[in-house]
């Protein structure tokens, strides 16, 4: 509930909406038809775009190529296993929500820096969470353009990307879902 009105809040904040996932076309279009959301979604990337799904990076890797940012420069949220070591091998942090009825120890033990009961108990710690300490490291960089940051997020946490993008919005330009 609410993403089709997180989407158009992103993209009136002029950020980049990007769809990523390792389901097949089918499902995808299913999704896009439910979020009813293709004109302010400004690329998708699934399964047919990599050689093999999740736990390998690939899909990761070319959602972040998609969006423009470096892998130091996104945060994952996800609710599988395989979410944490694809993004663990991908060197993307990755945080974990119970979502997806795996336990904490699991995803935790598979490589999610930090596990939420759920994407409210996230949003309520956002700016305690990896996503704020991220925000904060890049706003430290000399090097990097604080302008060019990205959030990437599979399954539910597409939803925390979502919300990352709107309670950041002065601060994230792009988000992979």
């Amino acid at each position: 509930p609410g993403a089709r009105e997180l989407l158009h809040k992103v993209a009136d904040l002029r950020l980049q909406v990007v769809l990523a996932t390792s389901a097949p076309e089918d499902e995808l279009e299913l999704t896009r038809g439910v979020l009813d959301c293709d004109d302010v979604v400004s690329a998708v990337t699934m399964s047919g775009d990599v050689d093999t799904a999740k736990p390998e990076p690939d899909i990761i890797k070319v959602a972040l190529d998609k969006a423009g940012v470096g892998r130091e420069q996104a945060v994952f949220v996800g609710d599988a296993v395989w979410d944490a070591q694809a993004c663990a091998r991908a060197g993307v942090t990755a945080i974990g929500l119970l979502t997806g009825g795996v336990g904490s120890d699991e995803l935790c033990a598979a490589g999610m820096a930090e596990v939420f009961e759920g994407p409210g108990a996230l949003l309520a710690q956002l700016r305690e969470s990896a996503i704020g300490a991220l925000l904060d490291w890049i706003a430290r960089q000399p090097e990097l353009d604080a302008s060019r940051v990205g959030v990437t997020g599979g399954s539910y946490g597409g939803y925390m990307v979502l919300a990352s993008l709107t309670h950041y919005s002065d601060r994230i330009r792009a988000g992979v879902d």
